[in-house]
């Protein structure tokens, strides 16, 4: 994991999204040694991050998403649940009353039964919300 690079859009989409007025929180199945890997070539400012080393568990447990609500104080109805990995977060954070919007990449099919109150191909999309909001 420690060789991913970020997608070309994500940083500048991001900062963007940030710039606009977005709290931006990390909610990751990773350990705290590989997300600090991973936050030094965002250079993004992340209002809180959340790795399941933390919690004790991994997403797609719902306990990952009410430890995330519990920590950052947000109301779930207050939030947008952006997402790369549908089957690990789309479910659960609506399950909790959360927004989601689903970075389909790749213009795949879902993989599951829910259904994503965005679907954006890259991370612009969340920028442009943003701006919009």
């Amino acid at each position: 994991m420690r060789s991913w690079q970020p997608f070309p859009d994500t940083a500048p989409a991001l900062r963007r999204a940030h710039d606009a007025g977005l709290k931006l929180v990390i909610v990751s199945n990773t350990d705290r040694d590989i997300i600090e890997h991973s936050l030094r070539h965002l250079e993004v400012p992340f209002d809180h991050v959340q790795v399941a080393e933390d919690v004790g568990a991994y997403k797609p447990r719902d306990e990952v998403f009410v430890q995330a609500l519990e920590r950052f104080g947000e109301d779930p109805a207050d939030v947008l649940h952006v997402a790369f990995g549908f089957k690990y977060d789309i479910g659960p954070a609506q399950r909790l009353g959360c927004q989601t919007a689903w970075i389909n990449r790749h213009v795949e099919s879902a993989p599951g039964e829910e259904k994503p109150d965005h679907e954006w191909r890259d991370l612009w999309g969340l920028a442009d919300y943003a701006a919009a909001s």
